[in-house]
């Protein structure tokens, strides 16, 4: 780490410092939850959650911080924290200034942090920063001060120093491949040496990078992922120990249990005891049903575009969905293959020809219930939840945690260097709208598809109509051409498909919008699974940074490159 965590041009000034826990009092209610105002007009904020999930909304959008986060708030955004249950988190607002000589000048925040990026630092090095002091808010003796000034620089520095963190991208690829050959070749014999030259790297140079990106050295890597399918293992096979330890790559039982034991705290064969005893878990779905979930799911059906993409990035491929319409409009076609067409909305004789062991309904209508839980239990999920929550609580059902943490860390790595890109060609805080053109019908998105990803990744704030279509709950909205203008923002994306595409620069609509930047994208981007987020983020650069779509009432020549870019992926 650097010794100087923030640099000598900038000039940092505590203003006010405080701790919250979970209260009573003046707070609102909202959903169930709490909904306290966390605003302070005049100074940036920083925020640390020490303890519970906090879910935040920054100028009406949701962003979840897991504790240990930091989230940079730049002065004069709104935002308010509803959480549920215990939670705690650490404020402290401040100014920043540049130094040009002896004058001060004071600018919006830090310059190299990201504004409403969430920084996952761990507990650990939280708490270390900020110390043993549990006092919550002042006034503090000019000493005291100094001392909180000084944790404030500490975990600017901390947050700085991760920027500083992203590995060439020849690296991470490199580093990519051998995770994935780790996760298909488990069972087999597995040496670091074996991984470096496969990764084009010295064997200290891989370690390193290895561990920088997963949080382990490829060994304990290699042996918790051995560990966790041989708890799946144990929870649905009746196999002696030593045969299970043996399928999962340990060359004999006594090693297993050492490392069994270590892992999970528990020896093997308690761990399968336990299992015996356990009555199966229930979980409360989106209807407020009580379902009953199977000890092991190996065969799930899934409707819903973001339910199969969020089951394909946890490494999960179901043996039914409804992808007749999906096969034509994703950008992760490839990946449709051997899923059997269930229907668009389930439809009971298809689903049970294929044995479900859990059924997953993202778009199911009530009525079809009754006869589908007849074939397996189904869980009616929740389709205005943000995507880091779905990801997680669909993991949760699962038994596939660890796989939804490594793509939100992922995905959050990944905005952080596409906003560090785009850094010259937008300015976070502006507002933004997202039209879709299908056919003849023209329809404005709340915080869902594309617009989620400007919304909640980018630091884009809805325009005003839109905020007023996500304040009511509402994903999209019909609209006129006459009305367009009440819901335009600083810039207007404008999604069609095909020959929409192509005939959408001359549409009308682009004169209704007014003097905003405008852009036209391919609609196959208009998702926000996890899998086409993860993939948008390289393409963006090219909508943002192309002279030809930066220009205002700038006419789309080259749609080829997206296309292109959503049909190869």
């Amino acid at each position: 780490m650097h010794a100087t965590m923030v640099p000598t041009s900038l000039h940092i000034e505590l203003q006010r410092f405080d701790r919250l826990r979970d209260s009573t009092g003046e707070d609102g209610e909202r959903d169930g939850k709490r909904v306290r105002e966390l605003g302070y007009e005049d100074s940036c904020m920083l925020l640390v959650a020490l303890e519970g999930r906090i879910r935040l909304r920054i100028d009406g959008v949701a962003i979840d911080l897991p504790q240990g986060g930091c989230l940079l708030i730049r002065s004069k955004q709104t935002c308010c924290l509803e959480a549920g249950g215990e939670w705690e988190i650490v404020r402290f607002f401040f100014r920043t200034y540049e130094a040009d000589g002896r004058a001060l000048h004071l600018i919006d925040a830090p310059p190299l942090l990201i504004p409403g990026c969430a920084y996952r630092l761990s507990i650990a090095q939280v708490k270390q920063a900020l110390g043993g002091d549990e006092r919550s808010e002042g006034p503090f003796s000019p000493a005291e001060k100094a001392v909180l000034q000084a944790r404030l620089q500490l975990l600017l520095g901390l947050m700085a120093w991760l920027e500083e963190q992203t590995a060439p991208a020849n690296h991470e690829e490199a580093i990519r491949r051998t995770i994935d050959y780790i996760e298909r070749h488990y069972v087999e014999e597995i040496k670091v040496e074996q991984l470096a030259r496969m990764s084009g790297m010295i064997r200290w140079q891989f370690s390193r990078s290895f561990k920088a990106a997963t949080g382990r050295k490829p060994i304990d890597y290699l042996i918790r992922l051995r560990v966790e399918h041989a708890k799946r293992l144990m929870s649905s096979s009746k196999e002696p120990l030593r045969e299970i330890s043996r399928q999962v790559g340990f060359k004999n039982e006594y090693y297993f249990s050492r490392c069994f034991h270590r892992i999970t705290g528990c020896a093997p064969r308690k761990y399968a005891d336990l299992l015996l005893s356990t009555r199966r878990s229930t979980v409360i779905d989106s209807l407020g049903r009580t379902v009953h979930l199977p000890k092991a799911v190996n065969r799930i059906v899934a409707t819903g575009t973001n339910t199969v993409g969020e089951l394909l990035a946890l490494g999960v491929r179901p043996v039914g969905a409804g992808i007749a319409k999906m096969k034509t409009q994703v950008v992760y076609r490839s990946k449709l293959r051997n899923i059997f067409d269930i229907g668009v909305k389930a439809e009971p004789e298809q689903v049970a020809l294929l044995r479900p062991e859990l059924m997953l309904l993202g778009n199911s209508h009530p009525r079809d219930l009754a006869e589908l839980e007849e074939i397996a239990p189904a869980i009616t999920l929740n389709g205005r939840i943000g995507t880091y929550e779905r990801i997680r609580y669909i993991a949760g059902l699962i038994d596939r945690g660890k796989a939804a943490e490594e793509w939100v860390s992922r995905y959050e790595a990944g905005v952080r260097k596409v906003r560090r890109k785009l850094s010259e060609f937008y300015t976070p805080g502006e507002k933004a709208a997202v039209y879709l053109i299908l056919g003849d019908n023209l329809y404005v998105m709340g915080q869902s598809g594309f617009a989620a990803t400007l919304y909640e990744s980018l630091g884009f704030r809805p325009s005003d109509g839109a905020a007023g279509l996500i304040e009511q709950g509402s994903l999209w909205r019909q609209v006129s051409r006459d009305h367009v203008s009440q819901y335009a923002g600083d810039r207007n994306f404008v999604l069609a498909s095909g020959g929409d595409l192509q005939i959408a620069e001359t549409d009308p609509l682009f004169a209704a919008l007014g003097s905003g930047k405008r852009h036209l994208v391919e609609a196959s981007w208009n998702y926000d699974d996890p899998i086409t987020r993860e993939r948008l983020l390289p393409v963006l650069p090219h909508l943002f940074m192309e002279k030809l779509l930066v220009r205002e009432g700038c006419r789309l020549k080259d749609t080829g490159a997206f296309r292109q870019e959503s049909s190869s992926r």
